[in-house]
């Protein structure tokens, strides 16, 4: 399933998204927030960078921005557990 990744054209520097890292045959899902832009890159607070494709760059795990809002936590089932969200 192909995500559509226009909302990212529209982030701008202190907005929330959520960080889908797989990890074998489960995902976790953390907030984050973006710190600034590059060129090529969205850099979040945390120092992570992603593609404007929502990629993550030099993750040794498959990352990706998800968008963040009141949809996406409901049809994904997200749940906060803490510092993490986890997916069903």
């Amino acid at each position: 399933m192909e995500q559509n990744n226009d909302w990212i054209k529209n982030l701008k520097q202190g907005d929330k998204v959520f960080v889908e890292v797989g990890h074998f045959s489960t995902y976790t899902v953390r907030p984050g927030i973006v710190e600034r832009f590059t060129k090529t890159l969205i850099v979040l607070k945390d120092g992570r960078k992603f593609r404007f494709d929502g990629t993550e760059v030099g993750s040794c795990y498959p990352s990706r921005l998800r968008q963040h809002n009141e949809e996406t936590i409901t049809t994904t089932g997200y749940r906060n557990t803490g510092k993490t969200c986890r997916g069903p």
